[in-house]
C-alpha cells in the first residue's frame, strides 16, 4: 500500500470536487422511496418522536403516500428508519442555515425536501467516490488506476443516475460500508502477509459497515463475505467483526420492539422473497433491456474478462475473490425478489449494493491489465483499451440521460406501469435509456370498444385502449397526459359515433392562471381546440364528421404541458404534465 502524499490528497480533493459539481448540476431529482427521510429526521430533532401525521392536514392525501403507514393512531415512515435517524445531525446543520422541509405553516414541503436531499445526496456520493479511490489505492493498485476507476464509477454507474439524485437508502449506506472496507483493507499487506489489525480499528470498521446494513438491511448478505474473508485472514478479527455486527443487530431489533411492538417492521414481512423468482430475477438483473447491469454498465464485462485473463498480475487475489463473492451474493439474493426490477426507478437500481465488489473487481482487473504490459506504440495501447473506452463512454451516456432527461423516468408508467407489466423491462423495442429518442411507440393491435363503453383512463382495465403519452393511474381515478400529445386507439363497427366527450382537468403549478391550449384530433383530422385558463374540471365535446371513423381509430389529445419542475415522487414531480383525463366517451351509435 503506497504512502499517501500531499499529491495524493490533492488528487482526491479534485476527484471530490469533480463529482460534486457534476452531481449538483443534475436537474432531475427523483424524490420517491426517500421522500420523507429528512422530514422524519427533523421531526425527531424537534419533537423527539416518529409520528408524522402532524405535517399532513386532512385532505392532503397523506394516506395515499406508499412511503407511509398507519401504526395505531400515528402516521409512520414504513421504510427502515436508520437512514433518517443518522440524518439528524445533517438536519441540525441545515436548519441552522435557515433551511427546512417543514413549511412555515407546519406542513411538509416536498420541493424543499427534494432540493435538500439532492444537495446532501450529491455530497455523500462525491465522498463515496473519494472512498472508492482510497479502496482501490489500498488494494495495491497504482494511483492512476485508482483515480480512473473511481472517476468511471462516479459517472458511469447508478452512483450518478440514482444515489446522487436523492437520499435513497443506498446513498446513505454505501459511504458507511465503503469507509469500513477502506479501514479493513488498509490494515493488510500483500499476498501471504497474515497479520492482525488493531482491535479498535476492527470495531470501528465493523461499526461503520453495520450502520450501512442498518440503513439497508439487504447489505447484510454480501457483508457476510467480508466476515468470511476476515476469518480467513485473522480468526480474532473475524470474530470481533461478527460480534460487533451482532450487537448492532440486537440493538436494532430492541429498538423496533420498543417503537413498533415487533422485531421487524412490516416492510420486511411481505412475501417478496422466494427461490422460484430466481431464474427470471437472475437474468433480468444482468441482461434485461431496462434493468440489466451489463446493459447499463457494460464496462463491467471488460473487467470480468481482464480479471480472468490476467489473473497472474492481480496484486491482491484475496480481494478479487472477496469482490466476486460480494457481487454474486448481492446478485443472487436480489434475484429472489419478486420485484427484481426495483419498482419505479432507472436501470439496475437494486444492483447498487454490489458497488463495493464491482469497484474492487474493476480496479484490480485494470491494474492487472496494465501490470501485464501494454504495447509501446500509442496505436497498440488504444486498441487494447478500446473495449473499455467504448463501453465506458456508453455507460456515461446512459447514466447522463437519467440525470438530465426527466422523460426517461416516465418509462416506468407508460404505456402501462412496469409494476403491472414487468415484462416491459425485457422489451428491447422500448428500453428505458432510449425513452424520448425512439419514434412513436410501436402500435399494438387496436382493441374493440364495446357499444356505449366509456374509457376511464384512471382504471387499469382501460389501459388496453391507451397508446402513448400517458402517465400511470392516479388516486383520483384519472391519468395525466405527459408531453405534447397522448393517444387512444380502438376499433369500432360500421355505425359511427357522432360526438366525443372528454372529462378533464388542466394542470397548474401556481396560483397564477396558466393558459393551456388543447386540441383533439381523430385519425389525423383536427376536431376542436380550447384555451384552458383555470384548473377546474370540465367536459369538452367535439363533433365527429360523418365518415371520419373507420375500423381502426386513433384519438389524440394535443396540449402544451405546464409542469417544468424536476422534482417528483412525493406530492410533486417533474413530468411534463398536460391535463388530467377522467373519462373519454363516444356518443352515438357504437358497435364492436
Amino acid at each position: 500500500m503506497p504512502v499517501l502524499t500531499r499529491r495524493h490528497w490533492l488528487g482526491g480533493a479534485a476527484l471530490f470536487l469533480m463529482a460534486a459539481m457534476i452531481y449538483l448540476a443534475t436537474p432531475v431529482r427523483p424524490l420517491t422511496d426517500s421522500a420523507f427521510t429528512l422530514l422524519l429526521a427533523e421531526n425527531v430533532l424537534v419533537h423527539g418522536d416518529l409520528a408524522l401525521e402532524r405535517y399532513f392536514p386532512p385532505g392532503t392525501g397523506s394516506s395515499d403516500q406508499y412511503q407511509l403507514e398507519r401504526v395505531g393512531d400515528h402516521l409512520r415512515y414504513r421504510y427502515p428508519m436508520a437512514g433518517a435517524l443518522l440524518s439528524v445531525p445533517v438536519a441540525v446543520a441545515y436548519r441552522a442555515g435557515g433551511w427546512s422541509v417543514i413549511s412555515p405553516d407546519g406542513h411538509y414541503d416536498p420541493h424543499a425536501a427534494a432540493r435538500l436531499q439532492h444537495w446532501i445526496a450529491s455530497l455523500l456520493t462525491a465522498f463515496f467516490v473519494v472512498l472508492a479511490w482510497l479502496l482501490i489505492l489500498r488494494s495495491e493498485a497504482r494511483n492512476t488506476v485508482a483515480m480512473a476507476t473511481a472517476a468511471l464509477f462516479a459517472v458511469g454507474t447508478t452512483l450518478w443516475s440514482n444515489c446522487a439524485q436523492a437520499m435513497w437508502s443506498d446513498s446513505i449506506a454505501m459511504p458507511f460500508i465503503l469507509g469500513g472496507l477502506v479501514m479493513l483493507v488498509g490494515t493488510w499487506g500483500g499476498e501471504g502477509q497474515h497479520k492482525r489489525s488493531g482491535f479498535a480499528r476492527v470495531v470501528a470498521a465493523a461499526s461503520l459497515i453495520a450502520l450501512g446494513v442498518l440503513v439497508r438491511p439487504v447489505n447484510a448478505v454480501p457483508v457476510a463475505a467480508v466476515a468470511v474473508w476476515l476469518l480467513w485472514r485473522s480468526r480474532r478479527d473475524g470474530i470481533v467483526f461478527i460480534g460487533v455486527g451482532a450487537v448492532w443487530g440486537i440493538a436494532l431489533a430492541l429498538f423496533h420492539l420498543q417503537i413498533l411492538g415487533q422485531v421487524w417492521p412490516t416492510y420486511f414481512t411481505g412475501p417478496t422473497m422466494a427461490l422460484r423468482n430466481f431464474p427470471q430475477g437472475a437474468t433480468g438483473l444482468l441482461f434485461s433491456a431496462s434493468r440489466g447491469l451489463f446493459v447499463f454498465t457494460p464496462f463491467v464485462l471488460v473487467g470480468v474478462w481482464w480479471a480472468w485473463r490476467f489473473w497472474r498480475w492481480v496484486p491482491r487475489r484475496d480481494l478479487l475473490l472477496l469482490a466476486c463473492a460480494w457481487v454474486v451474493a448481492h446478485w443472487a439474493f436480489n434475484a429472489c425478489n419478486r420485484i427484481w426490477w426495483g419498482g419505479f426507478c432507472y436501470g439496475p437500481r437494486l444492483m447498487t449494493g454490489a458497488m463495493p465488489g464491482l469497484l474492487l473487481l474493476m480496479g484490480l482487473a485494470l491494474e492487472a491489465r496494465v501490470g501485464a504490459g501494454l504495447p509501446r506504440r500509442w496505436t497498440g495501447r488504444a486498441l487494447v483499451m478500446a473495449p473499455l473506452a467504448i463501453t465506458a463512454l456508453f455507460a456515461v451516456w446512459v447514466q447522463a440521460r437519467a440525470a438530465a432527461v426527466p422523460s426517461v423516468h416516465t418509462w416506468n408508467e407508460l404505456p402501462t406501469t412496469v409494476d403491472a407489466q414487468p415484462g416491459r423491462a425485457w422489451d428491447w423495442s422500448e428500453p428505458q435509456f432510449l425513452t424520448g429518442l425512439l419514434p412513436t411507440p410501436p402500435r399494438a393491435a387496436a382493441l374493440p370498444l364495446p357499444q356505449g363503453a366509456v374509457i376511464w383512463p384512471g382504471m387499469e382495465f382501460s389501459a388496453k385502449w391507451l397508446w402513448y403519452g400517458w402517465g400511470g393511474p392516479e388516486s383520483e381515478s384519472m391519468r395525466w397526459t405527459l408531453g405534447p400529445r397522448a393517444a387512444i386507439m380502438f376499433t369500432s363497427g360500421a355505425e359511427q359515433a357522432t360526438t366525443v366527450a372528454v372529462t378533464l382537468r388542466p394542470y397548474s403549478e401556481s396560483d397564477a392562471p396558466v393558459v393551456q391550449n388543447l386540441s383533439l384530433k381523430c385519425n389525423g383530422k383536427a376536431l376542436a381546440g380550447w384555451a384552458l385558463d383555470d384548473t377546474t374540471s370540465r367536459t369538452l365535446e367535439a363533433a365527429l364528421p360523418s365518415g371520419l371513423m373507420g375500423r381502426e381509430n386513433t384519438l389524440v389529445l394535443e396540449v402544451n404541458p405546464v409542469k417544468k419542475a424536476t422534482v417528483f415522487g412525493a406530492i410533486g414531480d417533474p413530468r411534463p404534465l398536460g391535463v388530467a383525463v377522467y373519462s373519454v366517451r363516444f356518443i352515438g351509435p357504437f358497435d364492436h
